[in-house]
């Protein structure tokens, strides 16, 4: 019985109160609506004007004077490095956000501007890093070939004595070989190019008029191969051609081994050891 009476319980309401007045607005078109009796924002006693918004400069030196009362001492230099450096997920979160639009590229050029060619600090810093850049670049074809992107234009740059035949000596092109430097180091590239101040393109024939000009890709393309060289002897395809050029131009010993110490062709020794190679192919074909 007691279940009964408790499943026959409805829910609890108020009474109904009574029913609101109709509102009756006087039959006045809006426009005739006198405005007159409404005080101006400047003469109503209780008006408060909104606040003018604050300029990107003031909102900077709110924050710094925030920083400044902060307890203990946290100064901008701990409040920016932990900003880009913190493991925190939400501090993550805005910094990914800011790098996402490559906000941290107008920082640097914000902060830096035209002191990065005045000021010793912020140059040697630069230079730093391009050097760090520039050397990872080329280690994908010297030293970390192996486990670089660029195993087969490693592979191709490499010319063992005991590998060098007719067919690799004729289809040499320093043309081509710019090509795999461009695709490859096109860092290094970019800084070769800004130094040397001209453009100019290899082309495929050259003219008589063409060969006499000084070309500054021929240039870069043997600054390129030195250095590979200088990193790696063992990436030595343009050293080796080089060193092949002088011994059918029967240049003296002496002048091919100064010549090797500056990373420009290939050793005395090698020269020796790839023409053998290459008679043995020619009485092969």
């Amino acid at each position: 019985q007691e279940s009964d009476a408790m499943s026959t319980v409805g829910a609890v309401s108020s009474p109904p109160g009574p029913p609101l007045p109709d509102i009756i607005l006087p039959d006045v078109p809006f426009v005739d609506l006198q405005s007159d009796d409404f005080p101006d924002e400047e003469s109503d006693p209780n008006y408060m004007s909104r606040a003018p918004k604050n300029s990107n400069t003031q909102k900077t030196r709110k924050i710094l004077d925030f920083l400044e009362g902060l307890p203990g001492k946290f100064s901008l230099h701990d409040f920016l490095t932990e900003l880009f450096t913190s493991d925190d997920s939400v501090i993550k979160g805005w910094k990914n956000t800011y790098f996402g639009v490559s906000g941290h590229v107008h920082l640097l050029d914000v902060a830096i501007g035209d002191k990065a060619t005045r000021d010793p600090d912020i140059v040697q810093w630069i230079i730093a890093k391009a050097a760090d850049i520039c050397s990872q670049e080329t280690s994908f074809l010297t030293d970390n070939a192996s486990r670089g992107r660029h195993y087969h234009e490693a592979l191709y740059l490499r010319a063992p004595a005991h590998s060098v035949d007719i067919q690799r000596l004729h289809s040499f092109s320093v043309p081509h070989l710019l090509q795999i430097y461009e695709r490859t180091t096109p860092l290094l590239q970019n800084i070769l190019q800004a130094v040397i101040g001209k453009e100019a393109s290899l082309p495929e024939k050259k003219s008589s008029r063409a060969r006499s000009q000084r070309n500054p890709d021929m240039g870069r393309t043997i600054i390129t191969s030195m250095i590979l060289n200088l990193r790696s002897r063992e990436t030595n395809l343009h050293a080796a051609m080089n060193s092949l050029m002088l011994w059918d131009a029967n240049v003296p010993r002496q002048i091919v081994q100064a010549l090797n110490h500056y990373s420009f062709c290939s050793s005395y020794f090698y020269q020796a050891k790839a023409m053998q190679s290459i008679s043995k192919d020619g009485v092969r074909l």
